[in-house]
């Protein structure tokens, strides 16, 4: 008996170790973690690098919201390393804390910024952006460092005149290097560039740099030879054009291997002049599929733009992987809100689990001082599991009876749009079959802004160079029916540069583990040639080599940990089989 006991308290000890090492391993940024457990990169994270692009005017407010997405307190530190700004802040599971930092630390005109935030967190959270002056507002969903990649295309819309189109791009590593091919006319430096031809870049960590211009920079094309972080809209504009107010758009772009094919989109709530929405190719020779018709757009960045009048949600399908971004319209269309932009997550990036979120609660008009009104939508991968909730009541739950008599519900299959609470709002999924996706946005009067609540941020484009050609070759991932499936996990590493050598842009030349014999991909896959930018190869100079990460000021990780939390699984099945064996032969003893 005094054996088991022993045994027992062995495997107790061991499984509390695996939990500390656990929960030790969240502290560090999933980027450092080694593969093995690093997990599948979406937009909760413990460490975020951006910059807050130009408003109207001056901010007013920059407040960032953090979400609390992890058991118990977690600790997290933002900082703007060039304006010495620091605050630590403490958030709970489901809870939100609202964190205020300096405008100034908004980007101003065309070059390089000053306002890098960079956050860490102890555990995983979700960050969300508002930069706020009075009726001029727009929010975005932050990316973690984790989930950021190498290639980029713009969304934004057409500027009013004295205001900009424009895009913000921040390092998160030294050496890091961009071309630029922007779609209309930039200044930067003492030149002007044209359509077609590129700019290069180059910055180092936490330095951010912003272009702007007076016409539509949508469908501009953006390359690093490190991952980067990149935020795109306008300081002000109207949707439609005509359709007056003018007001800030805002979001944080996904790369584009991360885009996707499928998409639902459902009407604003309490809004009756419906909303406009642009589908955005990555790649060249794309068929798009929207409501009954079929369109194509032939380049890489092109886009169409679509007005849904109606209050009908809206199924997008495309051939290849697009962007698709959805605008709500200016407050003379129905005298309600103003323009905003929002990403439209793609199915196949639908979230699992639990995310907390937040709601801007500024008013609107100073005559008014009406607050803004906060709604959801949430598109649910499988209507016949009711798993999805929101605040603990389902999401899906026909007997809710809390939509406003004055607002309009949005319902097509397991899609649902509805009013929610100020501040903090967690959206569970506990279910391993389904997922969803959900944007949050809010309208006053002659205010708004929007954005999402999350998504996954899983690799969809692989890519095969064929030695013979050194034709760069792309196709889907996860076509399991011409045998696609990638050797490697999805969203652990990034394409590699174009070149004839291999480069994967970190300063190492590996094998692609997609490439079939001889370099070719094999037949049945459906690929496409990507045609790179010529200018890329030819700008690429030798770069010093990368530093290795640094591990977290609070040192809470070590290899010893890691190597425990390898065995630790193992060690305890094998300690319980050894208990049960043990105390089987002790009762057989004791019996005879």
């Amino acid at each position: 008996m005094k054996i088991s006991t022993v045994l027992l308290f062995l495997a107790v000890v061991a499984s509390a170790a695996f939990v500390t090492v656990n929960a030790q391993r969240r502290r560090l940024p999933p980027n450092q973690l080694p593969g093995i457990l690093r997990p599948i990169p979406d937009t909760r994270g413990v460490d975020f690098i951006f910059c807050f692009m130009s408003n109207f005017l001056i901010p007013e407010r920059l407040i960032i919201i953090i979400g609390g997405n992890s058991p118990g307190l977690t600790r997290v530190r933002i900082t703007v390393p060039a304006l010495n700004i620091l605050r630590y802040v403490e958030v709970y599971e489901r809870q939100t804390r609202f964190v205020d930092i300096p405008p100034t630390a908004a980007a101003v005109g065309t070059g390089f910024q000053n306002g890098t935030v960079y956050i860490l967190s102890e555990q995983v959270i979700t960050v969300h952006g508002i930069n706020s002056i009075t009726n001029t507002n727009d929010g975005f969903l932050a990316i973690p460092t984790d989930g950021l990649g190498l290639e980029y295309i713009v969304a934004s819309y057409d500027p009013v005149p004295i205001e900009s189109s424009q895009f913000l791009v921040s390092a998160t590593q030294d050496f890091t290097r961009l071309w630029i091919s922007p779609v209309t006319q930039i200044r930067w430096g003492s030149r002007l560039y044209q359509q077609g031809e590129s700019i290069i870049v180059d910055l180092q960590r936490f330095q951010s740099i912003q272009f702007q211009s007076a016409a539509d920079l949508t469908g501009t094309h953006i390359r690093a030879n490190r991952p980067v972080s990149v935020s795109s809209g306008a300081s002000c504009t109207l949707v439609p054009m005509n359709v007056y107010r003018c007001d800030h758009l805002v979001e944080m772009l996904p790369p584009v291997h991360t885009w996707g094919k499928r998409f639902t989109l459902l009407p604003f709530v309490n809004r009756t002049s419906g909303f406009i929405f642009r589908v955005i190719a990555a790649r060249q020779q794309t068929e798009v599929h929207v409501a009954g018709t079929n369109s194509w757009l032939m380049q890489m960045g092109e886009f169409r733009e679509y007005d849904q009048i109606s209050p009908f949600p809206v199924a997008v399908t495309a051939s290849r992987p697009v962007m698709v971004v959805q605008y709500a319209k200016g407050f003379e269309s129905d005298f309600m809100g103003d323009p905003a932009m929002v990403l439209i997550p793609p199915v196949e990036q639908y979230i699992m689990g639990t995310v907390t979120f937040g709601t801007f609660n500024e008013t609107s008009l100073i005559l008014r001082r009406e607050p803004l009104r906060s709604f959801v939508a949430v598109s649910v991968s499988s209507e016949a599991l009711f798993a999805v909730s929101l605040n603990n009541v389902p999401v899906l739950d026909n007997r809710r009876n809390s939509i406003p008599s004055y607002g309009r519900l949005a319902s097509y299959g397991a899609d649902r749009s509805f009013e929610i609470n100020l501040g903090a709002n967690t959206i569970a999924n506990p279910s391993l079959f389904t997922r969803f996706g959900a944007i949050v946005y809010g309208f006053g009067f002659g205010t708004s802004y929007a954005m999402p609540v999350g998504y996954r941020l899983i690799r969809q484009l692989c890519t095969s160079v064929n030695r013979g050609t050194e034709q760069v070759i792309e196709y889907d991932c996860f076509d399991t029916n011409a045998g696609n499936t990638p050797n490697r996990i999805p969203g652990k590493g990034e394409p590699p540069i174009p070149g004839a050598d291999g480069n994967t842009g970190y300063g190492q030349t590996t094998p692609d583990p997609n490439r079939g014999p001889g370099g070719k991909i094999p037949a049945g896959n459906p690929a496409f040639p990507f045609i790179p930018n010529p200018n890329w190869p030819e700008a690429q100079i030798p770069l010093d080599p990368i530093p290795p990460p640094q591990e977290p000021d609070d040192g809470c990780f070590s290899t010893g940990l890691l190597i425990l939390g390898a065995v630790a699984p193992a060690t305890v099945v094998f300690l319980i089989m050894l208990i049960i064996m043990l105390t089987v032969q002790y009762s057989k003893k004791e019996k005879y």
